[in-house]
């Protein structure tokens, strides 16, 4: 009977610089390649028609390179879509900053609405990623903690936007968390046809558009208080 033979020593992880460049460096840089082609693949082919191949030829990368930052495909489509929100965010929260304090509640929504009808139009693979895709896989695929945190964030601050504009709703027996759902899916199915009719309508004209729901649900507001001040004895 032959002796054992003594295990192979495995290779470690390279970590040496190389070119100046530090092996975590190398690995960040082909992590944002891969991110960029995901965006570039994703908002022109959608997820169900792109491959972990496509977005290897868009990146310049191997495929082995692929696997060392992301498990699947969905990984990828998962990590560009936080990407897109958080990006937006972070503009849509500078906006409302820049509002003057005096003015109503009303103008920091009309501040983030021109941030994102912006943010789509300014770069068209965004609107397919955010708008489309992300709503197909979020109902068939489980989501991911970060994205359910992120689609109950957006509601939240409607909901937040609707009881401070209309604080006696739940008194004139309109549920707030209803409304804001209304109101999300007025912004999300509203920005989709502008988008698919090419852009058609102005900034300004969509703008007006997506207020008026905002704007009828005051209207509304004031109409079921005027009611009730005269029901009241």
């Amino acid at each position: 009977m032959k002796p054992d033979r003594p295990a192979s020593p495995r290779r470690s992880a390279v970590t040496r610089p190389y070119g100046g460049v530090t092996a975590a460096d190398r690995r960040k840089e082909r992590h944002d390649r891969l991110m960029a082609a995901g965006l570039t693949v994703f908002g022109a082919n959608g997820f169900h028609r792109s491959t972990v191949r496509d977005v290897c030829t868009e990146a310049g990368l191997t495929e082995r390179y692929f696997y060392e930052s992301f498990k699947t495909l969905l990984d990828l489509f998962n990590a560009v879509y936080m990407d897109l929100w958080t990006r937006l965010n972070q503009h849509i929260q500078v906006a409302r900053d820049q509002v003057p304090p005096h003015l109503p509640r009303l103008a920091q929504t009309e501040a983030a609405v021109t941030v994102w009808l912006n943010f789509l139009s300014d770069d068209r693979r965004r609107a397919r990623i955010l708008l489309w895709d992300a709503f197909i896989l979020h109902d068939m695929e489980r989501p991911t903690e970060s994205q359910t945190d992120t689609d109950r964030d957006f509601s939240k601050r409607l909901y937040v936007l609707i009881t401070t504009l209309f604080p006696d709703f739940p008194a004139l027996g309109v549920s707030p968390e209803s409304l804001a759902a209304g109101v999300m899916g007025a912004l999300i199915y509203m920005t989709k046809q502008w988008v698919q009719s090419g852009y058609a309508m102005s900034h300004d004209e969509a703008h007006k558009h997506i207020m008026l729901v905002l704007k009828a649900t005051r209207a509304l507001y004031q109409e079921l208080q005027a009611e009730a001040q005269r029901d009241r004895p």
